[in-house]
C-alpha cells in the first residue's frame, strides 16, 4: 500500500499485542515493506474467525493482517534488545505481554 522505496522505515518488526482493530489496522500500510509482523497464532484465529466483520469494519482485507511470525511465550531477540513474551489472554485470547528486562 505504502510505496516502501520512498518510505524509510527505522524497524524492521511490528510486536502486535493484541488483534484489537485499532491495535492491527495499520499494518496493511507496511504490506510492500521489509517489516516484519507477529502476532500470537490464537490472535491469528481470531481474526480468521472475523474476517467479514473486520471488513466491513476497516476496509481491509485480512490478508494484510497474517503475521510472519506467531508470537509464543518465552524470549525474543529484536535486533540488539531481548524481550520476553508472556502469553496474557484475558479479553483477548493471544493477548501478550512483551517485557523488556
Amino acid at each position: 500500500m505504502l510505496n516502501s522505496s520512498v518510505l524509510q522505515l527505522a524497524f524492521d518488526l511490528i510486536i502486535c499485542t493484541n488483534a484489537c482493530p485499532d491495535h492491527i489496522k495499520a499494518v496493511c500500510f507496511l504490506d510492500d515493506t521489509l517489516v516484519l509482523f507477529t502476532l500470537h497464532q490464537d490472535e491469528w484465529k481470531l481474526i480468521k474467525g472475523m474476517e467479514s466483520n473486520l471488513r466491513s469494519l476497516t476496509s481491509v482485507d485480512i490478508k494484510y493482517y497474517k503475521p510472519d511470525l506467531h508470537l509464543i511465550e518465552g524470549q525474543l531477540n529484536a535486533g540488539q534488545i531481548l524481550l520476553e513474551i508472556h502469553h496474557t489472554p484475558e479479553h483477548w485470547p493471544g493477548a501478550v505481554t512483551a517485557y523488556w528486562p
